[in-house]
């Protein structure tokens, strides 16, 4: 059986340690909601803790989806939307599915079906 790394530390270390030395904003475990995940992903958080900041970032909102646009990559989203953000760490591996199937359950149970359509 194939032994596969999901979190591979050394890939993130680099830019954590940025983040430390760039300092992290008053209550926030993060720069970015990128940053909270790279965290996570090198054991610096809990799960909780990571679902917690990532379930309650103020995220820019995204551009949306045009006809014929289901191609977008991240880098076309604002820098601060969910889909810059939380989904570039799917991605590259910071987040599992089951983790971003996770922040994705709870913000849309926050957001209530009247936002849905």
């Amino acid at each position: 059986m194939l032994a596969v790394e999901l979190h591979p530390q050394s890939r993130f270390s680099p830019l954590a340690a940025l983040g430390r030395r760039q300092g992290v904003p008053s209550g926030q475990v993060g720069r970015d909601a990128y940053e909270v995940a790279q965290r996570y992903a090198l054991g610096e958080q809990t799960r909780e803790q990571m679902l917690e900041s990532l379930t309650t970032w103020p995220y820019e909102p995204s551009r949306g989806v045009q006809a014929g646009e289901w191609d977008l990559a991240p880098a076309s989203e604002p820098a601060g939307s969910f889909e810059a953000t939380v989904g570039r760490a799917l991605d590259d591996g910071s987040l599992t599915g089951e983790d971003y199937d996770a922040v994705l359950n709870a913000l849309a149970n926050r957001a209530g079906p009247e936002s849905w359509t």
